[in-house]
């Protein structure tokens, strides 16, 4: 835990810009949704207990407690998105990544984004079905205003040096010399194997990145709006999946969770193993953590596939 404050109180004080920021809350709103997909994952996989067992788990989504966890998924959702397609295009546009046209683009993204977020949190507050939430146009513009200005909170606090008091003085405050000669330590110490590896994964973060775009959103779309949490049942999962009118539908949403399940998790995945890589030093340490992520990967997908392919239920 001191370790985690630690990294904390260096992200706050160092003064990198717009650019620092846009880095730090893409990475926390990534492991955010990683932890959310895990969970999804699990509850999903009650279905396959029968409709009392899973009715009786979704109670849990349709709290107020849940629904503001629920817009602060669409929150990571949509900022790791939007985002991720500035760090695509920067990749493959070189004069993208320049220091004075990266800041102008993630300006350009906030805009976009807090267009996109403010009418999806005031939907989902809107909707709450509990008194005083449900239809409630101040308590939804309320809510929806605290969760946009949290990453403003967060600036200025570091600004003020607010957890000085919490954490000890030795952190980083910045050293990029130090820094590049690291990266180019790591580099020259690993074999070209290991390069062609880390090229590859690249790869597929970006394509996976921009097909989780369009499959996330469809996903969420559906599920959120048209269907909407509250209204989401045992029976509802079994029309998805085993719809009787149209067989070959229920075929294609299979697929199509299939392959959300299996980008998302990897993704996300490979995207938490930098995070490890960047602050867990120890070879050892390293080593025990990447297997265990392995075996939890392994275990999310196993579980994914197993319901998404064997579950038979009958509207109850």
């Amino acid at each position: 835990m001191d370790n985690a404050l630690k990294v904390a109180k260096s992200v706050l004080h160092y003064n990198g810009g717009p650019t620092q920021w846009a880095w730090a809350i893409h990475r926390v709103a990534g492991l955010g949704v990683l932890l959310f997909l895990a969970l999804h994952i699990i509850d999903i996989f009650v279905a396959a207990l029968g409709p009392g067992a899973f009715d009786h788990l979704l109670f849990l989504y349709r709290g107020p407690f849940a629904r503001v966890l629920e817009i602060l998924l669409a929150f990571g959702l949509l900022y790791h998105g939007i985002n991720g397609m500035r760090i695509i295009a920067a990749d493959f546009f070189p004069s993208l990544a320049r220091l004075r046209t990266a800041q102008r683009l993630f300006f350009f993204e906030l805009v976009l984004f807090t267009i996109l977020f403010i009418p999806v949190s005031y939907y989902l507050v809107w909707e709450l079905p509990q008194a005083p939430f449900y239809h409630n146009p101040a308590i939804a513009a309320v809510v929806t205003l605290a969760i946009l200005s949290l990453p403003v909170v967060l600036i200025l606090g570091g600004r003020l040096r607010i957890l000085s008091a919490v954490v000890s003085s030795d952190v980083s405050n910045g050293n990029s010399d130090e820094a590049f000669q690291r990266l180019l330590d790591i580099k020259q110490s690993r074999p070209q194997t290991q390069s062609l590896l880390e090229t590859r994964i690249w790869f597929f973060m970006r394509v996976s990145g921009t097909l989780l775009i369009v499959l996330a959103t469809i996903h969420v779309i559906v599920l959120d709006f048209m269907i909407g949490v509250q209204n989401i049942t045992y029976n509802v999962i079994v029309e998805r999946w085993n719809s009787p009118v149209y067989p070959w539908l229920g075929f294609f949403w299979r697929l199509y969770d299939l392959a959300l399940l299996a980008f998302a998790s990897t993704h996300g995945m490979l995207g938490a193993n930098y995070v490890v890589r960047d602050y867990v030093h120890g070879r050892r340490a390293q080593r025990i953590i990447q297997w265990g992520m392995l075996a939890v990967w392994f275990t999310l997908i196993l579980m994914g596939m197993g319901i998404i392919f064997f579950f038979r239920g009958t509207l109850s």
